[in-house]
């Protein structure tokens, strides 16, 4: 009698990356995500604490055309763009295996302008007929 091997499968894990990322209001912004041994799986994004997904593989679950998921190889970045303060938070990339759930969490800031700077000496142009 011939015994048949167990089939094994490799876990998907997530490949190292940033956990925080800033971003100016108005600036694209870019949460990476990048999975290690995926196989049949799929690459869930959501804003926590919200439980209805943003993405679901490639595919964008939102009524908002900002949001969107750049898959190439093992990335499954999650993209948006014109990012604004209500977008600040913490948003998880999500593979759901076997009895349980694997997340990588990203946090994304929005500031106002460059480092907390303030706009010095604005540039004031006046046209037309001028008066004293």
């Amino acid at each position: 009698c011939l015994s048949i091997p167990a089939i094994r499968y490799r876990e998907p894990e997530f490949e190292p990356g940033p956990a925080k990322v800033t971003h100016r209001r108005g600036e694209k912004a870019r949460l990476y995500c990048s999975v290690k041994h995926l196989g049949e799986r799929t690459v869930v994004w959501r804003k926590v604490p919200n439980t209805n997904p943003l993405t679901i593989g490639a595919t964008t679950w939102i009524d908002d055309a900002r949001i969107y998921v750049d898959h190439k190889n093992r990335q499954w970045d999650l993209v948006i763009e014109g990012v604004t303060s209500y977008d600040s938070g913490e948003y998880e990339c999500q593979i759901s295996i076997s009895k349980k759930l694997l997340r990588h969490v990203v946090e994304l800031y929005v500031t106002e302008t460059a480092s907390g700077q303030v706009k010095r000496n604005p540039e004031i142009v006046i046209t037309g007929t001028q008066f004293a």
